[in-house]
């Protein structure tokens, strides 16, 4: 199963000397269901404050109930020249205590 979904995110900021600022989060989404246990979901994400460009996906085994391991990647961009500003690899192993 696919989901597909985006949103905008704004936020309206009032400063001190009523100097305004408008902050606007772009984020299209896309979550894939293989199976029951395995998951995928991935994202990039536009902020205009910091005109970055943001990607992340998410791999996700999920091997007994409450208990996942997660392969992340994310990586960020500058948005003008999109070129690489950092990236990471990261692993997660979460495991239920029932005590």
């Amino acid at each position: 199963m696919a989901v597909y979904r985006w949103q905008l995110i704004t936020h309206h900021i009032v400063l001190p000397q009523n100097t305004e600022r408008y902050l606007f989060i772009i984020e299209p989404r896309l979550d894939l269901t293989f199976t029951d246990k395995l998951f995928l979901t991935t994202f990039v994400q536009y902020n205009d404050r910091y005109d970055n460009v943001n990607l992340n996906a998410r791999f996700q085994w999920r091997y007994k109930p409450a208990s996942d391991f997660f392969i992340v990647y994310t990586e960020n961009y500058f948005a003008e020249v999109f070129t690489s500003k950092n990236r990471a690899l990261v692993l997660k192993f979460t495991y239920w205590l029932n005590l």
